[in-house]
């Protein structure tokens, strides 16, 4: 289940500047995505709380979340037309601030999962070389900022496989703690890909079907690191993935609807997320559904998201299919 540097190395910048677009809400930040009962994660409240309680202390990684709210009220002028100081926004991609670790040392969004290929492309937005508006490119940042940490998520869960392997199962540094921090990125604070999962489940068929599987998954590879069991984690972890594969299928299917350069460019943001497996499994839909987020064939491009050779590639049943 593991995604290889040398595959996303190649898709850097092929859907992200390929493409342009604007969301209903994606510059607003999220103020209600979701918490769980643990001190140990301050992410914004909800009125169901997530079926998951941390066992060791991950607030620093949470904070990573305050990075992505300072990014999002930077371009937040590109939502009314107005101008963005990417410099600014830049500034706090590259450096951060919000998450210190235990040595003294800064998270950042750019370095927190450098093999995704997320970073060059949100790099790509940053520096303006996409010849988007500036509307388009802060939907790029905004989207690329959400699929960097859910790879993040998943490259924990990795690591924690690796730990439970070695029998290290430590709730304060071993496996167990691995999985915590996965959990602590996907709500970071509220800003994470938990905000992304709420937002697809505004719809009333997908209620309760896009966030709670992804946290089932967390759920059960912390089960399986406290056991010290890298098989069962291994199968949590591709639990996991396609449960987020459902949500960016999702998301993607959604804007693969929409025609306007910057619903675009948030499309082919959110596909960066789940472009590694479509495109090793099949590399037609893949170039399919690249060319319609770059303004080609929007009716191919879905056709080809939907294909049953796509949705077995993703892990996706045929009940998940929104056409």
């Amino acid at each position: 289940m593991r995604t290889t540097t040398a595959a996303l190395a190649t898709l850097a910048a092929l859907s992200l500047t390929a493409c342009g677009g604007s969301d209903e809400q994606a510059l607003t930040p999220a103020s209600a995505a979701g918490s769980t009962p643990s001190a140990a994660v301050s992410p914004a409240p909800s009125p169901v709380p997530d079926a998951y309680t941390t066992g060791s202390d991950v607030t620093t990684h949470g904070a990573i979340g305050g990075d992505v709210k300072a990014v999002r009220d930077l371009l937040a002028p590109a939502k009314e037309g107005g101008p963005v100081d990417w410099e600014a926004v830049r500034a706090v991609f590259t450096t951060g601030g919000a998450s210190v670790r235990g040595d003294g040392t800064v998270r950042t969004l750019a370095t927190l999962f450098p093999d995704s290929a997320a970073v060059p492309a949100v790099e790509a937005a940053l520096g303006g070389t996409s010849g988007l508006s500036d509307a388009a490119r802060a939907q790029q940042v905004d989207k690329g900022m959400v699929v960097i940490l859910t790879e993040k998520v998943i490259g924990e869960l990795e690591a924690a496989q690796d730990k439970a392997a070695k029998g290290e199962t430590d709730p304060a540094e071993g496996a167990p703690h691995h999985v915590d921090e996965a959990y602590a990125f996907f709500v970071a604070d509220g800003q994470g890909p938990a905000a992304t999962a709420d937002k697809r489940e505004k719809a009333p068929q997908l209620v309760g079907k896009v966030r709670a599987p992804i946290v089932a998954g967390l759920a059960a590879a912390q089960t399986a690191a406290a056991a010290g069991d890298a098989t069962a984690l291994a199968a949590a972890t591709a639990r996991t993935q396609a449960a987020f594969d459902h949500l960016y299928y999702l998301a993607v299917n959604r804007y693969l609807g929409e025609t306007g350069e910057v619903e675009l460019a948030e499309g082919g943001a959110f596909y960066l997320a789940i472009q590694p497996r479509v495109r090793a499994a099949v590399p037609a839909a893949d170039t399919a559904i690249t060319k319609g987020l770059a303004g080609g064939d929007l009716a191919a491009a879905k056709a080809a998201l939907n294909s049953d050779a796509v949705f077995a590639a993703l892990g996706l049943t045929a009940a998940q299919r929104v056409g």
